[in-house]
């Protein structure tokens, strides 16, 4: 369950002078896009994008897969709403997004379906103000590597899981105030996780034997916080 979350970047460039102070936002994108490797090596220049990786107009360079407009279309590339802001105005600084709530909900949602994790997008509020373009240090950048801080509560582990008799007991020792959803499914890899037991919260540490039939060849199980 995640409580909290906070990304960190440093921005290592900004316009010729005179530049412009201005407000970013993060926004969850929507599809997938490429990620280059390229490396800029003056100052404010870039390079080309290499095959499958992304630019202003193609999500994968030299393919058929563009932006839904050039730089990105809300509700097709990216969700509208910002997820955090911050306000950036000069290089060399570091620059924290969150925490947020919708934040959080970004990161659990990534965490439940991996398959819908493409990252978040930084865009400027205003893309009409002039001199506000500012560069980003990437994962690449072995000194400025952006970030990610989380705040979590990890499930409890499964002490046990036993055939007694006719049925299937799941142990665990559940903390306090928190509420434990124990979810089941017929294969490891693929289906919809099931519910099977929802306990808690405690107002103290409590032990926990939750009991499955045993009707069938296989199951696999889990246990998330609420």
């Amino acid at each position: 369950k995640i409580l909290s979350v906070i990304l960190t970047n440093e921005c290592v460039g900004d316009p010729d002078e005179p530049w412009n102070s201005a407000n970013f936002g993060l926004h969850r994108l929507l599809r997938d896009w490429g990620e280059g490797d390229n490396f800029a090596t003056l100052p404010r220049n870039a390079t080309n994008a290499g095959p499958n990786e992304a630019n202003w107009a193609y999500r994968f360079a030299f393919t058929t897969n563009t932006w839904g407009v050039p730089g990105g279309q809300a509700g097709v590339d990216y969700v509208s709403v910002p997820s955090a802001t911050q306000f950036i105005y000069d290089a060399g600084l570091f620059y924290t997004f969150g925490p947020s709530a919708k934040m959080i909900e970004d990161i659990q949602r990534w965490l439940d379906s991996p398959s819908e994790n493409f990252g978040w997008m930084v865009i400027i509020q205003n893309e009409t103000q002039d001199f506000t373009a500012r560069r980003i240090a990437s994962r690449e950048d072995v000194f400025d590597t952006p970030k990610l801080g989380i705040d979590f509560v990890p499930p409890p582990p499964i002490e046990s899981a036993r055939w007694v008799g006719n049925q299937f007991n799941i142990t665990f020792t559940a903390p306090p105030g928190q509420t434990y959803l124990v979810q089941f499914r017929n294969a490891l890899g693929s289906g919809t996780w099931e519910p099977l037991a929802q306990v808690g919260p405690f107002a103290q540490t409590n032990a926990v034997v939750v009991v499955d039939s045993v009707l069938y060849t296989q199951r696999f199980y889990r246990i998330i916080v609420k």
